[in-house]
Parts: C-alpha cells; structure tokens; sequence
C-alpha cells in the first residue's frame, strides 16, 4: 500500500468509529450501485439459494473489497487452506478470514478481464480471504454442490475478528475509490454531521 495511503489507513482505522466505518461504506456501495448498474444474474441468485440451504450465517452479495466487486461474500467463516491450491476453482492464503465466491461467465476468460481478476485476487490476499470461483457451466453440477454443501463445516469467525475484517474492507475500499482530501473530509468532525459529509463528498 502506498506510503501515504499506509497512514491515512492508520488514521481513519484509530479514530473513526466503525459504525461511521460501516455507514459511509453503505453510501459509497448505493453510489456504485447507481455508476455501475450492477444486478444479481440469474446464476448468483442460484448460488446463493444454495449456500442457504446449508449455512444459515450472513450472505453479502455484490459486495465491494477496495475497487473490486465479489459477487457473494461470506464474512463470518475462517479456516485453513488445502494442501494443495487448485487455482482454477479455490484461491486462499495458508489462514484465511472470510470466503468470497465468484460465478464467472466467459468473459472471465479474456485477457483484459484476467488481468483485473488478478488485481482482485491481490485485494483478497492482503485482507486474507479466500476466493472460491464457480464457472457458469459447473453451477448444476454435483460437485460443485458438494462444494457449497461445506461452507458450514468452515470453523466460525468470532465476532470481534468479523468486525475486525469488516473494518479493514470498509477502510481499504473507502480509500480506494477516494482521495486523501476527500477521506480527511468525510471524516472530519469538525465539520458537522457525518451524513452531511457523506452526501457532500458523494455528490462531489
């Protein structure tokens, strides 16, 4: 991370509450919601309906890490990576803290999307989750069911390590999709209302 957005994350992260965290988190989201007009397809939808078959805990989906988009994200999971990483379908690092799942469809598979597809799995890394992809055409399939039927199996992330994960997402996706002024502004008590600042910067 970039010297001076390494401090910015250290100043935001002591003396930002992680409520106000969580709630200019939820306003940049609806914002890229609108930019980005990003709807569940019919495949997510599938695959979350799945997942609720056999894990009860909380489901995000088009849930934002920095400046990537995952299309579900399970924050309440940890666990240990397999011995051997199978990069095509589960990416982890050796511990990881939260799994994030994503259906690709063909376009995955281009040059230009791989190389953004890479940049994520960059994301992940720093913040420890795993990446479990699921390709369109294996979604029906009994393995991939089986896959998804051992979500619950994972070992559960205790609450004070889920927030804590949760804050690093706020703060690193904060960050990454405004600029240092911006951040000092939004988070500036002496300027009033922290829903004020938030609309102020978001309308910016």
């Amino acid at each position: 991370m970039h010297a001076m957005k390494g401090s910015l994350f250290r100043n935001v992260e002591e003396k930002v509450s992680f409520q106000e965290l969580e709630f200019a988190y939820d306003m940049l989201r609806l914002e890229l919601y609108k930019l980005y007009e990003r709807t569940q397809t019919r495949h997510e939808a599938k695959i979350v309906k799945e997942i609720r078959k056999h894990y009860s805990g909380e489901i995000l989906t088009s849930f934002w890490i920095g400046n990537r988009n995952v299309d579900i994200f399970i924050p309440g999971v940890k666990g240990e990576a397999p011995e051997v990483n199978n990069a095509d379908h589960f990416w982890s690092p050796r511990v990881f803290k939260g799994l994030a799942i994503e259906i690709d469809g063909e376009i995955h598979n281009t040059e230009f999307k791989m190389k953004k597809d890479n940049s994520k799995y960059r994301q992940l890394h720093k913040l420890d989750i795993a990446l479990l992809t699921i390709e369109n055409n294996d979604i029906n399939l009994e393995g991939t069911r089986r896959m998804i039927s051992q979500i619950p199996t994972l070992e559960t992330l205790s609450f004070r390590p889920r927030k804590r994960l949760l804050r690093d997402v706020y703060i690193i996706t904060l960050l990454s999709h405004y600029k240092h002024e911006q951040i000092l502004e939004l988070f500036d008590a002496e300027n009033g209302n922290l829903l004020n600042q938030c609309r102020k910067v978001l309308k910016g």
